[in-house]
């Protein structure tokens, strides 16, 4: 039988959960939330992410005009493709999800974490970290970082670019 894990976060007492500056923000608690927030700024995402699960995040990002999110090949997948269906597709693109890598052991796997927003064409932020956009993820000590200046979010648009077009089409 399996054991649920535990929620380290119930277990660290911080006095603080976030750091902001006009170009950095750093979160260590209440992620999900904090990433909606961003979210809900946008019409645009772009996500490399190791794993797509987590449903607050999936809501937000069906609610967008567009989405293009590359997630680890996973036996998970198969579980996830209606709801991945459901996305939000960008241009010509025929689906929203793609898939790169493999969680087998040995394999290599595309394990990125981020995600950059963007409104009308124009890069507003991009979010990384070591948060997996997973239910799991929640119960882990786990950080993101939201950062807004523009070369960074240009450098990490750039990557996405590079690794769509590496990912395949699994559904």
């Amino acid at each position: 039988m399996k054991r649920k894990a535990s929620n380290l976060n119930a277990k660290v007492k911080r006095t603080k959960v976030t750091f902001e500056s006009p170009m950095v923000e750093v979160w260590v608690d209440g992620i999900p939330a904090r990433i909606v927030r961003e979210l809900k700024r946008c019409d645009t995402a772009l996500c490399c992410l190791a794993w797509l699960t987590h449903k607050d995040l999936l809501k937000a990002l069906r609610e967008l005009d567009s989405v293009r999110v590359v997630v680890t090949k996973d036996k998970m997948l198969k579980r996830y493709t209606k709801v991945y269906k459901t996305l939000p597709t960008q241009d010509k693109d025929k689906v929203a999800v793609r898939a790169l890598g493999s969680s087998r052991k040995g394999c290599s796997m595309m394990h990125n974490k981020f995600c950059i927003g963007m409104r009308k064409g124009v890069p507003l932020f991009v979010l990384t970290g070591s948060f997996n956009w997973s239910a799991s993820a929640t119960r882990a000590l786990e950080n993101v970082v939201c950062l807004r200046d523009p070369g960074v979010v240009e450098f990490y648009k750039n990557e996405h670019a590079v690794v769509w077009k590496a990912s395949n089409k699994f559904y």
